[in-house]
């Protein structure tokens, strides 16, 4: 499985990218970010019966943040759940 950590730049791109790579290559993905967000550019690019998880978190980190901040305070931080998925 491929796990992919949601930013908020370009998320058309990784609703495209995840999208083409399950078609192409056949793999797993799981999106880890704003599930309303993931859903709504996933939708544009027909992903209907992929192998495409959505797993939703709400916060994210910024750039320049200190990761100790983040592992403290951004309980729901993307990176965070991404790193409990089995």
């Amino acid at each position: 499985m491929l796990i992919w950590v949601w930013r908020p730049y370009a998320p058309e791109e990784v609703a495209k990218g995840a999208a083409v790579a399950t078609r192409k290559y056949g793999v797993q993905i799981a999106l880890v970010g704003p599930s309303e967000t993931m859903v709504k550019e996933l939708a544009n690019h027909g992903v209907s019966g992929l192998d495409i998880e959505i797993v939703n978190a709400s916060e994210y980190l910024v750039e320049r943040e200190p990761p100790v901040y983040t592992l403290r305070q951004k309980r729901d931080a993307s990176i965070i759940v991404a790193s409990a998925i089995p």
